[in-house]
C-alpha cells in the first residue's frame, strides 16, 4: 500500500509492506520516502526505526523521539492492521469480476 500525502513542497510517501502469513498476526513495515531525498524504515512490531543514512537518520529522530506522534502511532497501528485485514479477508471471498467473466467463458457458471 502506498500513500502519498501533497501539502506543497516536500511531499510525503509511505509505503506499508504487509505480509501474508497463516496463523500468525504479521507485522507491517513502513518504508518513509520525503521528497525522494530522506528514507527510513519504522517496525511496528517493536517500534523501532532505521535510517538510510546520517540525512535521514536526522529527520527519523526527530520522528522517533516525538511522543505525540508515538502516542498516534500506537493507536493507529492496531487500527490499520485490523483494516487491512478485513479488506485482505473480503478480497479472498469475493472473486473478482474478471474471474466471473472467464468463468462464463468457459460455461462454468
Amino acid at each position: 500500500m502506498v500513500f502519498l500525502l501533497f501539502a506543497g513542497y516536500p511531499h510525503l510517501q509511505v509505503t506499508m509492506i504487509y505480509p501474508q502469513s497463516q496463523g500468525q498476526t504479521p507485522s507491517a513495515t513502513w518504508e518513509f520516502n520525503i521528497s525522494d531525498s530522506y528514507f527510513f524504515t519504522f517496525y511496528t512490531e517493536n517500534m523501532s526505526w532505521r535510517s538510510a543514512n546520517d540525512e535521514s537518520g536526522v529527520i527519523m529522530n526527530k520522528w522517533k523521539d516525538d511522543g505525540d506522534l508515538v502516542q498516534q502511532l500506537k493507536y493507529f497501528i492496531p487500527q490499520c492492521r485490523q483494516k487491512i485485514d478485513e479488506f485482505l479477508k473480503q478480497s479472498k471471498e469475493k472473486p473478482s469480476r474478471y474471474y466471473l467473466e472467464y468463468q462464463k467463458t468457459l460455461h462454468l457458471i
